[in-house]
């Protein structure tokens, strides 16, 4: 049995040519292969991005919705918390929940760095008309230029 393939000029093709055909095919769908993993990775990373940011903003904004509700109804923060056993109570705990970490949107981070490179010490009512502008906590608006004054200190 013959191991030749048919060309369109010839009729058959050699051994040698079909293996340089072979390998120049085995190279191009490699570089499709690998064409196609990075941006299958660029989409996965900035999916991942897109999908941090809103749960970031989202859960910030639930976060704030509850404290003022919290501060409206007089309801204190900490709770208490009983561990039982068969006979009796064990001990009684009162805990404050952690807070999980808010990062600020890309809008809010570029209005902040633009407003930390002009300033890196804003006044108490700079940074309070910053946080209603920004519609950010002012907590978390003053422990953020904290954090980037000592990251500068640290970078001397």
């Amino acid at each position: 049995m013959s191991t030749s393939v048919p060309s369109s000029t010839s009729g058959l093709v050699t051994r040698q040519e079909f293996n340089r055909l072979s390998e120049e095919f085995r190279d191009l769908r490699h570089n499709m292969e690998a064409h196609y993993n990075l941006m299958y990775n660029n989409l996965c990373t900035e999916m991942a991005q897109r999908y941090n940011t809103m749960y970031n903003d989202v859960y910030c904004r639930i976060s704030r919705l509850e404290e003022s509700s919290d501060e409206t109804n007089n309801r204190p923060s900490s709770s208490t918390v009983s561990t039982q056993t068969k006979s009796s109570t064990v001990s009684t705990k009162t805990y404050k929940p952690n807070k999980q970490r808010c990062y600020p949107t890309d809008s809010q981070a570029m209005a902040l760095k633009s407003a930390f490179h002009s300033n890196e010490q804003p006044t108490p009512d700079k940074m309070k008309k910053m946080s209603v502008d920004l519609d950010m906590d002012y907590q978390r608006l003053k422990t953020w230029f904290h954090n980037q004054r000592q990251i500068k200190k640290r970078k001397r």
